[in-house]
């Protein structure tokens, strides 16, 4: 496992904001949260199997992202999707080679982020519940399970299975249903803003993560700003 370098802590530990809770439910964001990859190297090698400009390869498959997140369409036929926008007709020798280069990229190239595991094991520990909320395509359960964070969590509630992505509050709905919660002892821990917002307004809390750069002041009370989940307790 890849661990990524914890970056120091900020001056406002999140307990001082959430104050005493004898029940949480922790609702974990996975890519940027919990996990990294270099999309942009990731296409890269994958347009060169497909021998075409991975700039252009990179651009349409994007093109393919909410199709991917909401399950409308699987990561291996977005990419064989993207390779005809590139003007390339794709075999099934192919479509073999770039599913196999894909996965395995993932799998050897991912970064875990160490405070986040941690984390979890904390949580887990004392007593909290855990659930890795995702906005992703059908490639990520099978990376998960292959890093051993399915076994860590209580759930895995990914849009792609779902068919709603965050901030949609379905998916926040769901995830509740399925941990069998009351909204308000859950948190959201998520990098992107929107998705917080969208916790907040199915009555949940939300923290967001901004390990790089600074984060702007949270108009609402219900989401503060960590660089790092050891400043939450």
């Amino acid at each position: 496992m890849m661990l990524a370098r914890t970056i120091p802590p900020v001056a406002n530990p999140v307990s001082e904001y959430a104050g005493p809770m004898t029940q949480r439910a922790w609702l974990i964001d996975v890519w940027e949260t919990l996990l990294s990859i270099d999309f942009a190297a990731m296409t890269a090698e994958l347009a060169d199997i497909g021998r075409v400009p991975a700039d252009e390869f990179r651009d349409a498959a994007f093109g393919y992202v909410r199709a991917v997140t909401i399950g409308e369409l699987s990561t291996a036929d977005a990419f064989m999707n993207a390779l005809k926008t590139c003007g390339v007709k794709p075999t099934k020798e192919l479509a073999a080679e770039i599913s196999a280069a894909h996965m395995r990229f993932l799998l050897t190239r991912v970064t875990v982020f160490d405070d986040a595991v941690s984390f979890i094991t904390r949580s887990r520990q004392r007593g909290d519940q855990v659930a890795l909320v995702s906005n992703c395509g059908d490639d990520t359960r099978p990376l998960l399970a292959a890093q051993g964070l399915v076994d860590m969590v209580d759930a895995v509630v990914l849009s792609c299975e779902v068919g709603a992505g965050k901030p949609d509050r379905s998916i926040f709905d769901h995830t509740i249903n399925v941990l069998g919660i009351d909204p308000s002892y859950g948190t959201l821990i998520d990098d992107q803003y929107v998705f917080c917002e969208g916790a907040v307004a199915a009555g949940l809390r939300a923290i967001r993560l901004v390990r790089k750069g600074d984060a702007p002041q949270s108009p609402s009370s219900a989401i503060t700003s960590v660089r790092s989940f050891d400043d939450i307790r």
